[in-house]
């Protein structure tokens, strides 16, 4: 045995705890702030005026958890992609709720917005989005809905019919706690299948009568939830007659965490009540003034049971974008980005760019001249070059956060990845080593692959035991390879998997925080990330389990 393994053993075991808490952070709390303020956030004298107004009216769809692969199989949403353009659009990583409803407002990704998860949070007051802009230049803006969307623009909608978000053991309803009120007006909660008047504020409402979330069934009616919310949308379309209105249905998500993925019968019959509810929709708007569109925060993968989002995979993230309307390309069909409709809704309204917007107008698919189209693209490119000039030059330097952030955890990361490398190079039976690690970590994948379909934390619908089964696999894999390895008399593997996964927990404990400072592609490497730190408790758990029960020495490496 090499003199340093004990040391090299116990720091690497350390670091994976603290490798594991770090991307933790970054999977569920991300280290992002939108602690900048736009200076001179209005970027033109045309700001808000009307003159070049496209639609007079908007309606937002938002499916919750309607993955674009599912359309096909909704028939009155296939024939609304005829009469509109159609975009295959893509949510931002991490493909999550919270997240996905501030992008499609906002037109920020996470790392501007800082909402990264679905961790309860309110975004910072100073982030723009698309219906302070509309409710600014005199537009009357409504909302039928989850109450997360609440949490984050209830200022911003003069209407607003709420359904609580809320767990049954959520700290809202714990004795002695306080709740905010809502800053807006004319609140209404769904209660026993009716939108009841709130006076005092809809949270201390919801926290009265200790309302907590259903998430896709009302137990009170034998309606979905769906329904009651597209038919309080209508009514309220028709009787208030709103400019801007957004809908949130919620029926596909709630079918997916519960039941199974898009190929799961509960999935599918999910999607035919959504379609039949936009069916409705359609029916009431004219589209000669009202630009529909209807879209998703998240897509939904194929066979993961109780999960489906969250990771970087095409299926979690690729969402449908059907835009139909005064100025709409019939039957366009392209690619977009999720951040794209806040910017190419304002164009169609007449009105500024939310300050924070980072998306594209969609002008390949507005019938438009140059001179319509022109105002709007010209307050876009304006918007963002003072977003550029407000953005600290630290959020957009790798190497400034290498140099100047974060100095011990980088030494101690860069001296265990040099011991690591040292003690690779100076193992004797390298090849046959490094050829059982291999099996080991391919072989722990393969049998989460076979349980949860992806490998990614689209299976993290509850982390600590998706975390907790890895460990089992990685220890089943080992620990078969291990008696193999004894049985067969040749080198013991064990100190091969303790070496190999302790530096690959030392490299993920170092990059992936910076991943998460600049706004890089990191889906595959937070899940590798965990995957490694997982691995390398397991390694070190097999060590003493080796050494307790098979009296494998620790000579390393050795022939039995």
């Amino acid at each position: 045995m090499p003199r340093f393994f004990p040391v090299f053993l116990i720091a690497a075991t350390a670091l994976s705890f603290f490798s594991a808490f770090r991307t933790g952070e970054n999977v569920f709390v991300f280290p992002y702030h939108a602690d900048f303020e736009i200076h001179n956030s209005d970027p033109g004298p045309d700001e808000g005026l009307l003159r070049d107004k496209i639609a007079k009216r908007i309606f937002l769809v938002v499916v919750d958890g309607l993955a674009e692969r599912s359309v096909a199989a909704m028939p009155q949403l296939s024939e609304l992609k005829k009469k509109a353009a159609y975009f295959t659009a893509e949510a931002p990583f991490p493909s999550l709720s919270r997240p996905g409803y501030t992008t499609i407002l906002t037109g920020s990704p996470p790392a501007i917005t800082g909402i990264g998860s679905n961790v309860p949070e309110v975004m910072d007051a100073r982030i723009d989005n698309l219906a302070r802009r509309l409710r600014s230049a005199g537009w009357k803006t409504a909302f039928v809905g989850l109450s997360w969307w609440m949490d984050f623009f209830d200022a911003d909608f003069d209407i607003a019919r709420i359904d609580s978000g809320y767990d049954a053991d959520a700290p809202i309803f714990k004795d002695g706690v306080t709740v905010e009120p809502g800053l807006g007006k004319k609140r209404e909660v769904l209660w026993h299948g009716k939108y009841q008047e709130t006076p005092d504020g809809w949270r201390q409402f919801i926290q009265r009568y200790k309302i907590s979330e259903y998430f896709g069934d009302n137990p009170f009616t034998a309606e979905s939830e769906d329904a009651i919310r597209t038919r309080e949308a209508l009514r309220i379309w028709k009787k208030n007659d709103p400019d801007f209105m957004l809908l949130h249905l919620q029926m596909p998500d709630h079918a997916g965490h519960n039941h199974g993925g898009t190929a799961n019968p509960a999935y599918q019959h999910a999607i035919a009540e959504t379609d039949q509810n936009i069916a409705r929709i359609v029916d009431a708007v004219s589209f000669r003034d009202t630009a529909l569109v209807i879209t998703a925060d998240h897509g939904f993968t194929d066979s993961v049971e109780h999960a489906g989002h969250g990771g970087h995979e095409a299926s979690a993230r690729e969402i449908p974008l059907v835009i139909a309307g005064p100025s709409v390309k019939r039957g366009y069909h392209g690619r977009a980005e999720q951040r794209d409709i806040a910017p190419t809704l304002i164009v169609l309204a007449g009105v500024a760019s939310p300050g924070h917007n980072t998306g594209k107008v969609l002008e390949s698919a507005l019938d438009l001249s140059l001179e319509q189209l022109n105002p709007g693209k010209q307050r876009v490119r304006k918007q963002k070059q003072h977003l550029a000039a407000a953005l600290p030059s630290s959020r957009t330097s790798f190497l400034d956060r290498f140099i100047s952030g974060e100095k011990p955890r980088a030494f101690v990361g860069a001296l265990l990845i040099v011991l690591g490398v040292f003690m690779i190079l100076t193992t004797p039976g390298l090849l046959r080593g490094t050829a059982a690690w291999l099996l080991y970590a391919a072989g722990a994948a393969g049998l989460y692959w076979l349980a949860f379909g992806v490998l990614s934390i689209s299976s993290f619908y509850v982390a600590w035991k998706n975390i907790a089964w890895m460990l089992v696999m990685h220890l089943i894999c080992g620990g078969m390879i291990a008696l193999a390895a004894q049985k067969l008399r040749i080198i013991n593997p064990v100190y091969h998997f303790v070496l190999f996964s302790g530096l690959a927990s030392a490299v993920f404990a170092v990059v992936i925080p910076w991943y998460a400072w600049v706004e890089m592609p990191q889906g595959a490497l937070v899940f590798a990330a965990i995957f490694a730190q997982v691995e390398c408790l397991a390694s070190f758990l097999l060590v003493f389990i080796m050494l307790g029960v098979t009296r494998i020495p620790w000579r390393f490496p050795v022939r039995i």
